[in-house]
């Protein structure tokens, strides 16, 4: 499985040199569409070795549940940013002047 990784890598790194340079004719080719479908296969085996650590999974769930007080205390903050943004108008609104 190294193998494959140090060539996906590799491959990507060319691939990110050549398209620095917008050469079309070198993404076309079909051998980068599937060293693109490789990268994929990485990430997936990732979460393969999650699976595996039961603390890692733990913590992943930790963090699952926390997301929903997170969205909470989320919208309460850009509520106070909206109030205190209407609050900034209304005070300086039109006072500062700029010069060219």
């Amino acid at each position: 499985m190294n193998w494959i990784d140090a060539i996906v890598v590799i491959v990507s790194i060319i691939e990110l040199s050549f398209n620095s340079g917008n050469n079309s004719a070198f993404n076309s080719l079909r051998i980068i569409r599937i060293i693109r479908i490789l990268r994929t296969f990485r990430v997936l085996r990732v979460g393969r070795l999650v699976k595996s650590l039961s603390a890692f999974q733990v913590i992943i769930n930790v963090i699952a549940n926390s997301l929903n007080s997170f969205a909470y205390l989320a919208l309460l903050l850009l509520i106070f940013i909206f109030i205190y943004t209407l609050f900034g108008m209304n005070i300086f609104g039109g006072i500062f002047k700029f010069w060219k």
